[in-house]
């Protein structure tokens, strides 16, 4: 959401500044009119275009991003498994607390509307307390003892002291703004301005409709009527108006300079419209940005991110080179599909076990915490340039410290060559704050852990969190203590239900916002998965996490003092759907 909508601001900036500098001055008054609403539009559209071609074509020179790493207690993901919520069965969620920034967001909004419907409960006042006079569609309504004159759809206010001439031009002007439905363009800024408040190019493009609805108003109406007495109508009359945004008004001391200006202005060259297709390019680049730069799937769940960088005849991006570097473990594995999610998820898991994430704490952050790591496997396998970049220098620091520390690896090939492949990693997590401590799991209690082994040293079914040694997957076999066989088993987890699970689902069955499933399952003495079992807000969602579950191969068992167990999981799967009006 946050992105969206910098993203709109920013499209309307770069659209304001060809408005202001080149086309501002033009007398193309209805081309300027359609510029302006259609710029708006295309600001609030194009975020969500995404033209595949365009990636294509510019894919070749990208540095492909990895998919993002979850560390800590990232439950605010668009979509994630929290792999250290695997305890022994039972338990559930606690709520989630709402982003302080929505909720300024949304207060922003309630303020903006009740602001709209007291302009609109005025605007109703007044019209209720003056007699009206029909002519056909069009209804005058005639002001006492005022000098005012201002439009709202068929509706056209008049002041009683205004002499005969000055109404006749008052109405023949309004006449206009009635006819082209001027107020529609307005009211379309009004309900802009609630839901961008906070956006300042906004009002900035309201003020500018409203301008150039004046010089269309005047341009016309200045053909029925002597341009002199027309423009001495205007000199005359510099009183204020009713101060509704959405009106159309004649009189407004700010405007008349400019209007009478803009009346003795020739009209613009034709070879001046030549000056509209400046917006070719700026689309272009702004559509390659949307379809590039950052390329967001149209399920709105899943988000793959990516960053332009020059690359040497040495480097091949990941996406496209033949052949993955690769872990040890991983080059067993056919196809390079596999081969590049078997690196992933072994990236991902490295990162999870290493990362302090406690830095985030000790800096006093809050909330959700983004580090972009970029670097390099060489033509040898090793780890090179490391560069990142966080919202503090010691998490960029930390973040280096692990990408380095990070095995030699098989290195990657193109048309049967040694080549060098650039990466960006994405890491996040959330640093929850003092005031939110209960939402965030409860550190392990060794006195605890050393009470559950003893109570179940000899049984045969046992709670993951007191094993010994966790079920062991094919990425997982070098890792032989009880923390990191943990870790390296609830990485893989992670990874595997992030991989497998039909995110399209939960939009298809029309749920939107957080959704939780509970799963409860067992790894038996044969590191078979058993007795998967869902909770979920919907039948289909339990079916699908049950159906990912089972779906889990083969592991070495989990063992407590020396013997092989079975054990039991509880885990918990957090989506986020975004509404796709949003």
């Amino acid at each position: 959401m946050l992105h969206y909508y910098l993203q709109v601001i920013a499209f309307q900036f770069l659209f304001l500044i060809v408005y202001d500098v080149c086309l501002r001055n033009e007398t193309f008054f209805n081309l300027n009119r359609l510029y302006l609403l259609g710029t708006t539009v295309l600001s609030l559209s194009i975020p969500f275009i995404k033209i595949d071609q365009i990636r294509a074509l510019i894919d070749k020179d990208l540095v492909i991003s990895l998919p993002e790493v979850f560390i800590g207690n990232a439950t605010t993901s668009i979509y994630s498994v929290n792999p250290e919520a695997l305890t022994q069965a039972g338990g559930d969620f606690s709520s989630h607390s709402v982003s302080i920034w929505m909720i300024i967001l949304i207060s922003g909004m309630a303020i903006a509307t009740c602001v709209l419907l007291l302009k609109i409960l005025k605007f109703v006042s007044l019209l209720s307390k003056h007699s009206k006079q029909s002519k056909g569609k069009l209804v005058i309504v005639n002001l006492t003892n005022s000098t005012k004159a201002f439009s709202f759809f068929n509706y056209i206010f008049l002041g009683e002291k205004l002499n005969a001439q000055e109404k006749s031009s008052v109405l023949q002007h309004e006449l206009v703004h009635v006819n082209q439905r001027h107020t529609l363009d307005l009211l379309f800024f009004e309900i802009l301005r609630i839901a961008f408040w906070f956006n300042p190019f906004v009002y900035i493009y309201q003020n500018r409709m409203a301008t150039l609805h004046e010089y269309i108003a005047d341009s016309q109406a200045v053909e029925h009527h002597n341009k002199a007495d027309y423009y001495n109508s205007l000199l005359a009359q510099v009183f204020e108006t009713q101060q509704f945004s959405f009106v159309n008004p004649f009189f407004k001391h700010s405007l008349i300079k400019k209007r009478i200006l803009m009346l003795g202005k020739s009209k613009s060259k034709q070879i001046n419209l030549s000056k509209y297709l400046l917006i070719v390019p700026i689309l272009t680049g702004m559509l390659v940005y949307s379809s590039c730069s950052i390329f967001q799937k149209k399920t709105n769940q899943t988000v793959v991110k990516t960053e332009t960088k020059v690359i040497d005849s040495a480097e091949i991006p990941f996406a496209v080179v033949d052949e993955v570097p690769i872990y040890q473990s991983c080059e067993d594995l056919k196809t390079n599909d596999e081969r590049k999610k078997c690196m992933s998820q072994n990236i991902a898991r490295h990162v999870n076990l290493n990362f302090n994430t406690s830095i985030g704490d000790s800096l006093g952050l809050v909330g959700r915490q983004r580090i972009n790591v970029m670097f390099k496997i060489n033509k040898e396998g090793f780890v090179t340039d490391v560069k990142a970049r966080a919202p503090h220098p010691q998490l960029e620091e930390e973040a280096k410290r692990v990408v380095q520390t990070l095995p030699q690896l098989i290195p990657g090939k193109h048309k049967g060559k040694t080549v060098i492949v650039p990466y960006s990693l994405p890491i996040l997590f959330q640093i929850e704050g003092k005031s939110n401590k209960k939402t965030v799991a409860a550190p392990i209690d060794e006195a605890r852990v050393k009470t559950l082994k003893e109570k179940f040293k000899d049984a045969d079914e046992v709670p993951f969190v007191a094993l010994d040694k966790a079920p062991v997957s094919e990425g997982c076999k070098d890792f032989i203590s009880e923390k990191e066989s943990k870790s390296c088993f609830s990485g893989f987890i992670s990874g595997f239900v992030n991989e497998n699970f039909n995110v399209k689902l939960a939009s298809k069955i029309g749920l939107v916002g957080k959704q939780r499933i509970n799963v409860l399952f067992k790894v038996d003495k044969n590191g078979s998965v058993q007795g998967a079992r869902a909770r979920a807000a919907h039948p289909d969602l339990e079916a699908e996490a049950i159906r990912v579950i089972n779906s889990l191969p083969q592991f070495a068992p989990g063992e407590l003092n020396g013997k092989v167990v079975t054990v039991n999981y509880s885990l918990p799967i957090i989506f986020e759907v975004h509404n796709q009006k949003n």
